[in-house]
């Protein structure tokens, strides 16, 4: 497919899985500008190109994925925001706390474009992208802890909750399980009662949850 795009619909080069750094290296190539220390921690691989004489130059991705801690922020700077939320008929601006899937949906090629293996962000950056959206005129922050492959209750959520608690920005979450991965009830990702323990610890957390804790519904009751 990579090659019929570029023999087919006059494109020049085709970046193949993780863009980041290959997006940066060729226009780098077309400029003739060299940048020693970011070639050598970013390896121009990863893409294709229409040479002069017609061939296609193929070079294999050979570093695989990222570490999570250079994943860069988004610049939603540089987009209109207000005509994006009109466009989309949704108030929401994703943030990428993670790459990678554990999970073998046969019907999803996620893992395809970033892998299996989960590469998180640091918490750091992390809060930065939540205290730009913030300033952004964010409402508030959304979780889906099963898509997290994270439980409601785990450490590594208390910077999200302390800084919802410090904002004042509610905190919507999905709650209740998926189906379990191979069958058979419900995982225990967004188990609503895990919940009792951030509120616990943080007393001015506004907490929604969301799809009525699903598979716990004495969970919601408690």
């Amino acid at each position: 497919f990579p090659e019929k795009c570029l023999k087919e619909h006059g494109v020049d080069d085709v970046v193949i899985d993780e863009g980041e750094a290959a997006l940066l290296h060729i226009p780098n190539k077309y400029n003739k500008h060299h940048d020693p220390d970011f070639e050598k921690k970013f390896p121009f691989d990863g893409w294709l190109s229409n040479e002069k004489k017609g061939n296609v130059n193929l070079q294999v991705n050979k570093q695989s994925f990222l570490d999570g801690q250079d994943l860069p922020p988004p610049s939603w700077g540089y987009l209109n925001i207000e005509k994006y939320f009109k466009k989309s008929g949704d108030n929401t601006l994703p943030i990428e706390t993670s790459r990678g899937c554990p999970y073998k949906c046969t019907y999803c090629c996620t893992y395809l474009s970033w892998g299996r293996r989960v590469r998180y962000k640091s918490v750091e950056n992390l809060l930065n992208e939540l205290e730009d959206r913030r300033k952004q005129g964010a409402k508030g922050v959304k979780i889906v802890p099963t898509t997290l492959r994270i439980y409601l209750n785990d450490p590594r959520l208390w910077p999200v909750y302390e800084f919802c608690d410090r904002t004042g920005l509610p905190l919507l979450t999905q709650s209740g399980g998926g189906p379990r991965e191979g069958g058979g009830g419900w995982d225990a990702w967004g188990r609503p009662i895990y919940l009792k323990y951030a509120l616990a610890e943080f007393k001015n957390l506004k907490v929604i949850t969301a799809h009525f804790g699903r598979g716990y519904s004495d969970d919601c009751v408690e």
